[in-house]
């Protein structure tokens, strides 16, 4: 199809760039490895030496971080997924060829859709992969693993279309160096930045709701933070269709 096309050939475009790929993929290769870092070790080692411990407020506590580290592997990589966008640059890169992107026959949404589809590629196969490894070594439950690869999933397509989006308000086609591009514009750092605060937001939103209708089960606490980031997903989309094409269509390399 066409769409797959315009998302092959942006890979290609990504992994041709050393400077792109080592700058955008850290937050993927972090999690990765801790998860198979858990996995050899075992996720729950600690809790079940302190379990073991001789000591009367270890063994009370053991039980409470057990069920704390349910949730270590979805922390982890909402925390990763929040570093890994390539979106934020992905506008930017094309600098002064960007007019051959503009005067091809294709619509704007598929060009969004081609540059959202590497970031969507790299995040999702990662989280699917490394839920299961995490699962294993916390010996997660069935809920919580569902949780562990629902929530970073949505977390995934809100950077990805929100790192797009910031490209567009702050894009940088007069550039020299790839560098300028990916570390050091004010669209990539603030891309990079967007992860976390998006985090903290969802949390603090969440806290608050809970203030009013006092939530005490943890599963309908997290399906109200998946709630809100289908609510951002589906808000910054609407954005992105309607001011971001005009954005797009503005910019001149």
């Amino acid at each position: 199809t066409l769409r797959g096309a315009l998302i092959k050939k942006e890979l290609k475009r990504y992994f041709s760039s050393s400077v792109y790929v080592t700058n955008t993929i850290i937050g993927i290769v972090l999690v990765t490895v801790a998860a198979v870092a858990s996995l050899v070790m075992g996720g729950d080692f600690l809790i079940d030496q302190m379990a073991q411990s001789s000591d009367s407020d270890l063994q009370v506590l053991a039980p409470l971080l057990k069920q704390v580290m349910q949730f270590a592997p979805l922390i982890i990589l909402s925390f990763g997924i929040g570093l890994t966008c390539t979106t934020g640059s992905a506008i930017s890169i094309e600098g002064r060829n960007l007019w051959i992107l503009k005067s091809s026959p294709l619509e704007v949404k598929d060009i969004f859709i081609g540059k959202i589809g590497v970031n969507i590629l790299l995040l999702i196969p990662t989280i699917v992969v490394d839920s299961i490894m995490f699962a294993i070594a916390f010996k997660l439950t069935l809920i919580n693993f569902m949780w562990t690869i629902l929530i970073p999933t949505l977390l995934a397509i809100l950077v990805s279309v929100g790192g797009l989006l910031i490209n567009l308000f702050f894009p940088k086609l007069d550039w020299t160096s790839e560098v300028q591009v990916v570390k050091q514009s004010l669209s990539s750092m603030i891309s990079i930045l967007m992860g976390g605060v998006l985090v903290v937001v969802v949390i603090f939103i969440t806290i608050g709701i809970n203030k009013v209708f006092t939530i005490t089960n943890i599963n309908l606490y997290l399906g109200v933070i998946a709630l809100l980031l289908l609510l951002l997903i589906s808000l910054v989309c609407t954005i992105l269709k309607t001011k971001g094409e005009k954005l797009f269509n503005r910019l001149k390399s």
